[in-house]
């Protein structure tokens, strides 16, 4: 079970069938605390979790918002399924993501005016939606700033680096 856990990060949960034979094992996947995975100094809030296979791999996607700041950080579902089999009941054994994915401010709300009220972006939540084995898109809640897209292929997700980036669109 993973649990988009609020100011405390990301975590894993073994769901144990008969609950009353020991209390489940529990453990930290994600912080967002940057490259350093033991650095627990992040502002952000993991608001949401998703799963998706793009390319025949399956990804565990979590929202990391913070204004402004909000993040989609990728991680492959077998590596995150290592946490709580390795470390059970522990932190300080985050994973660093597979992909990192800014998500921004939408553009026409970028350039307020200071003096202004100044509206602010923050990832309130997702949703997947499967087009074929080696595409998805990911739809993303972003308060005041609408609705961001990312389009996810075995492309931009299978390359242990972003590219090419997931074009982030808006509506």
């Amino acid at each position: 079970l993973y649990i988009a856990a609020g100011r405390m990060g990301l975590w894993v949960m073994d769901a144990d069938e008969d609950p009353a034979s020991r209390p489940p094992d529990v453990a930290r996947i994600d912080d967002a605390p940057g490259v350093n995975a033991g650095n627990q100094t992040s502002r952000r809030w993991c608001t949401d979790v998703e799963f998706v296979t793009v390319g025949g791999t399956t990804y565990l996607l979590a929202l990391f918002a913070s204004k402004d700041d909000t993040k989609v950080r990728v991680h492959k579902l077998v590596s995150a399924r290592k946490v709580i089999n390795d470390f059970p009941e522990q932190t300080g054994h985050e994973l660093v993501p597979w992909k990192n994915i800014p998500i921004g401010r939408h553009p026409a709300l970028a350039t307020c005016n200071e003096g202004a009220d100044v509206s602010r972006s923050f990832g309130f939540s997702m949703a997947i939606d499967v087009i074929d084995a080696g595409t998805s898109y990911l739809y993303i809640a972003m308060g005041e700033h609408g609705i961001a897209r990312l389009h996810l292929t075995t492309a931009n997700l299978g390359s242990p680096f972003l590219w090419p980036v997931p074009d982030t669109q808006w509506g």
